[in-house]
């Protein structure tokens, strides 16, 4: 097996997990009630469209980034980024330890 597929297999299984937790305990907020409609105008009142524009074209341009990197990688050798195994590793224990963390995390937040 090579090491560069290992470290995708273990970067999917994190991040699907991370994904999984945010809907679990996503739908545990007193937000998820409302429609999205309510939520975009709420964001609407507190947030001014400058900060809504690029908080909308941030989150596109990271799911694009995401898609090209997971699925696309060998077209763009520029996205292989050669580092020591001992940095990815390190990476993976990191991302282990904040996917423990975020169920708890996101409790605090939507348990008021």
């Amino acid at each position: 097996m090579n090491g560069d597929f290992l470290f995708f297999v273990f970067f999917l299984l994190i991040f699907i997990t991370g994904m999984i937790f945010r809907g679990v305990f996503g739908r545990r907020s007193p937000d998820f009630k409302k429609s999205g409609r309510e939520l975009i105008q709420q964001a609407f009142e507190h947030e001014s469209r400058l900060s809504m524009a690029l908080q909308i074209l941030m989150g596109i341009s990271i799911m694009i980034g995401m898609i090209t990197y997971l699925f696309f990688t060998p077209l763009f050798p520029w996205l292989q980024l050669p580092l020591p195994d001992l940095v990815r590793w390190n990476g993976v224990v990191i991302d282990i330890a904040s996917v423990d963390e975020l169920p708890e995390k996101l409790l605090r937040v939507t348990n008021y």
